[in-house]
């Protein structure tokens, strides 16, 4: 049945038109409103959809294993560690008379490789997810060894340098959700880099560290960087960063190090020390975890 059949068979007390123009004026009716329908279809089709981040599962256990904090270990002596250091950290975050530029953005670094930096970086990500009032992006800065990606199990995974690299890709193309750790979200490192210098002082990642610290007031974004000691790439992560934090390694890292690293951290940026692996006792072989603030000019 024709759509003019069709009105004719629901009218059927009115007569049909018997002209050419009032024939048309009805069709002109239908025509209008199949056409309005399928303009809203194709502005509904236009609309911008919900963007899904992909989830990451992580294999927490194994990562129990390896010390790190993780959901299920509440009272476990690393847990109440990182506790004690994320306190201060947030507080100076959060601190409403602070006048540092992007206080959220974290960079977590080393004098030397081996110190700790990553570790400590994951560990400090886990412990600030389990906080009910904030967020966190870890973001694996180091695109030369990529560390932390191989020890959430994400190294070959699209991540930092991908994004950096096409202007097509979005962060919802590189970033992942954490399955059973709802506040965290993970930036692997993507293909390993070896202008990472260069990639990392490009105008896009000024403008992700804009971003992702402006974009979320309750987000903390923590970057694993390369050692300062190591790679020039580390020096370039500092400059975009708020604050720094720099992992030494007890009785391993000279002083003489440490000063030197000091040296390419910006002077402008608050720089913090972990103190990592140092014994608690001379009977047993278990860590513990100081937070340090240097003094003003030290």
């Amino acid at each position: 049945m024709s759509v003019f059949s069709e009105l004719i068979a629901q009218q059927p007390g009115e007569q049909v038109p018997a002209d050419t123009d009032d024939v048309n004026d009805i069709m002109g009716v239908t025509t209008d409103r199949s056409q309005r329908r399928a303009q809203a279809m194709r502005n509904r089709a236009a609309m911008p959809q919900p963007v899904s981040v992909p989830t990451l599962r992580l294999n927490l256990e194994r990562l129990a294993r390896l010390g790190m904090v993780t959901p299920g270990l509440e009272n476990a002596r690393v847990v109440e560690e990182y506790r004690y250091i994320k306190r201060a950290l947030l507080s100076s975050v959060f601190d409403a008379g602070s006048d540092v530029v992007h206080p959220n953005v974290i960079v977590v670094t080393s004098s030397l490789p081996g110190e700790g930096k990553t570790f400590n970086a994951i560990n400090l990500a886990l412990s600030v997810s389990m906080e009910r009032d904030h967020h966190v992006l870890l973001v694996d800065g180091d695109i030369e060894r990529a560390g932390l990606s191989r020890t959430l199990g994400v190294s070959k995974r699209a991540g930092l340098s991908n994004y950096l690299l096409d202007d097509r890709n979005s962060l919802m193309d590189t970033m992942f959700k954490v399955d059973g750790v709802d506040r965290l979200r993970v930036l692997p490192a993507g293909p390993l880099r070896h202008d990472a210098s260069e990639l990392l002082a490009c105008s896009r990642m000024k403008a992700f560290v804009e971003e992702t610290a402006s974009r979320y007031a309750d987000r903390l974004v923590i970057i694993d960087s390369s050692p300062l000691l190591a790679s020039s790439a580390a020096r370039v992560l500092a400059e975009l960063a708020g604050q720094v934090i720099v992992i030494v390694a007890a009785d391993e890292t000279s002083m003489s190090s440490v000063d030197e690293s000091l040296k390419n951290i910006p002077e402008d940026k608050p720089v913090r020390l972990i103190l990592n692996k140092t014994k608690k006792s001379d009977r047993d072989n278990e860590y513990r975890y100081g937070y340090y603030k240097p003094s003003e000019g030290s």
